[in-house]
């Protein structure tokens, strides 16, 4: 099969919808739930709110209920804010208060500003075998069914 490359990130997604890692040991995988990781990889949520900044800029995998379903870029990070700031800005977000203010415990909140956002073909299974450096995961991404 041939793979099809998506842009230069080392990412490659073959017909079967398999995604294998070319020239990379490890990509980014931000864990989403539902319905914002649908908003994310639609490219109409261009905020993720987070209770931490990030230094990371670049390609990340989307997975939400153990697939992944598509990749975005970190581009930036604003705030931080506080949870009636962030009200302000729902269209970019799309979080509501009652997720806000708890989600927020009292703190201060981020957001990741996110670009080039892509749907995947098909969801694809994913198995993450090593996870590390918070707030993002980080760690190899085993997907499509090949376990080893």
């Amino acid at each position: 099969m041939t793979a099809r490359r998506s842009r230069s990130n080392g990412i490659s997604k073959k017909r079967s919808n398999e995604l294998t890692l070319s020239n990379i040991d490890e990509i980014v995988v931000l864990t989403v739930r539902q319905p914002y990781a649908d908003l994310i990889v639609d490219g109409r949520k261009i905020w993720e709110i987070r209770r931490n900044s990030v230094n990371y800029r670049g390609h990340i995998v989307i997975v939400s209920e153990g697939k992944a379903i598509g990749q975005v870029k970190i581009v930036d990070v604003k705030g931080p804010f506080d949870v009636d700031e962030l009200l302000r800005y729902k269209e970019f977000h799309f979080a509501d208060e009652t997720f806000l203010r708890p989600y927020s415990k009292g703190r201060k909140l981020w957001a990741w500003v996110l670009a080039d956002a892509e749907r995947f073909d098909r969801p694809v299974d994913v198995e993450i075998i090593s996870v590390f450096e918070s707030p993002l995961r980080r760690g190899r991404l085993i997907v499509g069914g090949t376990k080893g």
